[in-house]
């Protein structure tokens, strides 16, 4: 009996419009991997100083006020999702692949809300107050919160380059 061969055929996303938003995705990433980065040598450099004061340039960087570079991880979802819709349907909301960035967007959007984003405004205000202790405290709160946004975040470039 003749079997018979069907053909899959293999859809890519392309144009414009699709590899901008790409380009955006990538690009605050990796914004909010330095941005991340920099909260943590900066709050190192705090927790390691001596106690007879902070350095000049800590006081400028954790100025108070809101950390808008770190709330651009905020749009990684947004162009996720919009690539998505771009994608000419070689990607869909069914896609493991996508379900496990969604669902670790909301493992970063969490620790970066609720974690590192309060532990920066106690920094600040602590290094406004001169209050050493707290401030201290606060750099260490901060490097951890950084280091598990680390981990999610690498997990979810390997999630977004595996496509499983």
């Amino acid at each position: 009996m003749p079997t018979v061969e069907i053909a899959t055929q293999v859809v890519r996303p392309t144009g414009a419009g699709f590899d901008l938003v790409l380009i955006a995705h990538v690009g605050v990433a990796l914004l909010c991997l330095v941005q991340f980065s920099l909260l943590a040598v900066g709050a190192f450099q705090i927790r390691t100083s001596p106690t007879d004061g902070f350095p000049q340039w800590a006081k400028n960087f954790f100025r108070p006020g809101t950390n808008w570079a770190g709330r651009s991880v905020h749009l990684l979802p947004v162009l996720g999702l919009v690539l998505v819709g771009l994608s000419k349907g070689a990607y869909s909301l069914s896609h493991l692949w996508v379900e496990a960035g969604i669902a670790l967007y909301l493992g970063i959007a969490g620790v970066a809300e609720g974690w590192l984003f309060p532990a920066e405004q106690t920094l600040k205000a602590s290094l406004k107050d001169e209050d050493v202790l707290s401030a201290k405290s606060a750099a260490r709160s901060v490097e951890r919160a950084v280091g598990v946004l680390w981990a999610l975040m690498l997990v979810a470039i390997v999630v977004m380059f595996a496509q499983f």
